[in-house]
């Protein structure tokens, strides 16, 4: 795999697809929180109002942080964050693409 400006249309693509993977599994993990805190408010362990704060923290932190991270950010930095992060396993990668981020994660553990 070439740099990342000098990546083929084809592998643009496939990281464009890897950064959306790991979106969306942030973002399910996000909303399993914001499902338990609903369900502990039914249950009657949280009031309305403890509610509604952890829906607007959701709202104004965790989701807006996410969407920055994963929509507003380059596709390869953000696949860079989620093999970091554990969010993306580099055996989930292609064989083109494990090698040339495997090579830059070891790059970053040596510092």
């Amino acid at each position: 795999m070439r740099h990342a400006n000098e990546l083929t249309e084809k592998q643009r693509k496939y990281i464009r697809e890897l950064a959306s993977v790991s979106y969306e599994r942030e973002l399910n993990a996000a909303l399993d929180k914001l499902l338990a805190a609903f369900q502990k408010w039914k249950q009657g362990g949280m009031s309305p109002f403890d509610l509604n704060e952890e829906i607007h923290q959701y709202h104004n932190g965790t989701a807006r942080d996410l969407y920055k991270q994963y929509a507003m950010c380059d596709p390869d930095m953000a696949v860079m964050f989620a093999l970091a992060e554990g969010i993306l396993k580099i055996e989930e990668l292609n064989e083109d693409c494990r090698t040339f981020y495997q090579n830059r994660l070891d790059r970053l553990q040596e510092r």
